[in-house]
């Protein structure tokens, strides 16, 4: 699959509610933008698959609706609000019988497509609770996966199951997605009339379109408003992180340039900083940073000082080491001071890391 913009979020909102966009940059500060449409969808990144243009999962950039009031002044309490506490992309109910043949495979098709899955071998760690495990698995999961099989009928705890994914119907929603797996439609409906009139992909169709069709359901392929807007954001965004190495944004203010003129300086976390665009430190992943190469150094030795000997000097020879000011450096030895200067290059020119 390729990567078409990195622009995510994972959330659900209801139509005309306001959102904000929360980027990392200023300190965690949450940008408003008013005026971006609200539709209602789970927004991931944007890769294009051969089906269509879909989201994936991942974050660095986040929609979150803006607070919703009640007729008191409180925090209202809404479905959305609701969605927004869901854990989980799929849960997958299954008898144990059909772990290895089918339930164990699909969930690390789902899980290497990038979904999160409640498994109970990926879920349950030692000492855990099963039923409430599975209570939880069940509450904070989009969607359930359920394997219906002979084996499935004939046991209890995935019936139990069963019965909680459609508890959480109840509320209008599409939770229940039926796989077949060695059962015919006259099987099915001899347990559950109900399942049998839903339709359902076949294990026999092999697991990879088990897996498309479920993505369909769970991911379907972005529409072109969707897309558009996501694209709008992250362009509108790209002013608050480095144009070489995309750290946030980590000050911004007004600077006096002359009596009758201001600018805005910018600084980001890799080091690199302008006023107005115009480089005051350029960023370490900038082709152009200078080089240690690029710098004179400059000795002068000190008299009267009981401790330090030397003092190290570095002047830039390019324009861009002019605007990567090196402190001086201090030593008994020209070696010593010298060494302290570099300390300091290595120290601007060390890549930043998200």
């Amino acid at each position: 699959m390729k990567r078409m913009t990195r622009v995510s979020a994972r959330k659900r909102f209801a139509v005309g509610a306001n959102i904000r966009v929360k980027t990392p940059g200023i300190n965690g500060v949450v940008t408003q933008l008013d005026d971006v449409p609200t539709v209602i969808g789970e927004y991931w990144h944007t890769i294009k698959t051969e089906h269509g243009e879909r989201r994936e999962p991942g974050s660095n950039l986040e929609l979150i609706p803006t607070p919703m009031t009640n007729e008191r002044g409180g925090a209202a309490v809404t479905e959305t609000t609701k969605t927004l506490a869901r854990k989980w992309d799929v849960f997958i109910s299954y008898a144990s019988e059909d772990q290895e043949k089918i339930a164990h495979s699909l969930a690390n098709a789902l899980k290497d497509r990038g979904y999160d899955v409640w498994y109970a071998p990926f879920s349950l760690k030692l000492g855990d609770s099963l039923r409430a495990s599975i209570d939880r698995g069940l509450a904070e999961s989009r969607f359930g996966v359920v394997i219906l099989s002979k084996h499935f009928f004939a046991k209890h705890w995935p019936i139990q199951e069963l019965n909680g994914l459609a508890a959480l119907e109840a509320r209008g929603e599409r939770v229940i997605l039926p796989v077949w797996h060695g059962v015919t439609q006259a099987d099915v409906a001899g347990y559950s009339p109900m399942l049998a009139d839903r339709k359902a992909v076949n294990t026999t169709d092999g697991l990879q379109a088990v897996v498309a069709a479920i993505e369909e359901v769970i991911n379907p392929p972005m529409n072109d408003d969707v897309r558009d807007l996501l694209h709008d954001a992250e362009e509108r965004l790209r002013e608050y992180h480095c144009p070489f190495c995309k750290s946030p944004l980590s000050s911004r203010g007004s600077v006096e340039l002359s009596e009758d003129d201001s600018g805005t300086f910018e600084a980001f976390e890799c080091g690199y900083s302008h006023i107005d665009g115009e480089m005051k430190q350029p960023c370490p992943s900038d082709p152009k940073f200078p080089r240690l190469d690029d710098y004179e150094f400059a000795y002068r030795e000190l008299v009267g000082d009981s401790h330090w000997k030397w003092e190290c000097i570095a002047t830039g020879k390019t324009n861009e080491a002019r605007q990567l000011f090196l402190n001086r450096g201090l030593g008994r030895t020209k070696e010593e001071a010298r060494q302290n200067v570099e300390e300091w290059y290595w120290r601007y020119a060390k890549p930043w890391k998200g």
